[in-house]
């Protein structure tokens, strides 16, 4: 007994979009885990970083 069209290409179908959904669920924005504070002396064109825990408080 021959299964019509939509019958044989369900199964495919079925798999394209799980695989389609498993791939795509993980590529989400990636959030920064550690800001980085620093200030910039535009004169001599360095960057000193600052606020991070064991610098010097000036």
């Amino acid at each position: 007994m021959k299964l019509p069209q939509t019958r044989r290409s369900a199964p495919a179908l079925l798999v394209g979009v799980v695989l389609f959904f498993a791939l795509t669920t993980d590529a989400t924005a990636q959030e920064a885990s550690n800001t980085l504070r620093a200030c910039f002396v535009p004169g001599t064109g360095t960057i000193y970083r600052i606020g991070a825990p064991g610098l010097p408080s000036s």
